[in-house]
């Protein structure tokens, strides 16, 4: 972590994930596992000493070893005990619960509104999944006249990377809004909110140790 610098990291996951939308990327099923990959690529490199995937966790077997029906959950993003994997293919597994540090959710668009969901499906899921904790990562937000980061934003696992108020124009305009994330990119912060990736990595830093 020491010498780098989180929010140019921050600001190419966005351009990164705009950019593949931008060039075609478009189907949520595509889309969604490919910013996906983006933050395991990532987490991956700051911490070699665990497993980032997606797939499954196990909460139940039968008597022969198999998963039983309903007993597990898809999660975007699970970050595991390496060698415990109780199935593995390329970016794919199915962990116990017992192995599992902590589950990301990952959103690439969403909205104040939306972010009262995302945290329900949180609570929700660290009830029932307990002790395994769940963080929420947002890419991008509309933001409102109203919105406000510190209030929905920065609360304990949940972390947002930037924001955007002019959803028509980026449609539209995608060669605009790459140049636009070019800028962020060498410096200007207008749409990125600063040290978000920062404390992510922070956070997951205190839950695998």
């Amino acid at each position: 972590m020491v010498g780098l610098d989180f929010n140019n990291l921050q600001a190419e996951l966005i351009f990164n994930s705009e950019k593949a939308h931008f060039f075609g990327l478009r189907s949520s099923s595509l889309a969604g596992p490919y910013n996906e990959l983006l933050l395991m690529r990532l987490f991956q490199k700051t911490f070699p000493e665990v497993g980032f995937a997606r797939g499954n966790i196990v909460m139940e077997m039968d008597d022969d070893g198999f998963v039983k029906s309903r007993k597990y959950k898809q999660v975007d993003i699970i970050c595991y005990r390496t060698g415990r994997e109780y199935f593995k293919f390329e970016d794919l597994v199915t962990i116990k619960k017992h192995d599992v540090y902590l589950a990301i959710e990952v959103k690439k668009w969403s909205s104040p509104k939306l972010m009262e969901n995302l945290q329900r499906s949180i609570r929700h899921f660290e009830k029932e999944y307990s002790p395994v904790r769940m963080f929420g990562v947002v890419f991008r937000i509309w933001r409102s006249r109203n919105f406000n980061l510190k209030k929905i934003g920065k609360r304990e696992g949940l972390y947002i990377f930037s924001h955007s108020s002019q959803k028509a124009n980026e449609w539209q305009k995608p060669n605009h809004l790459l140049r636009q994330l070019e800028r962020e990119i060498v410096g200007i912060t207008e749409i990125i909110y600063e040290g978000e990736l920062k404390r992510l990595i922070e956070d997951i830093r205190k839950t695998v140790e």
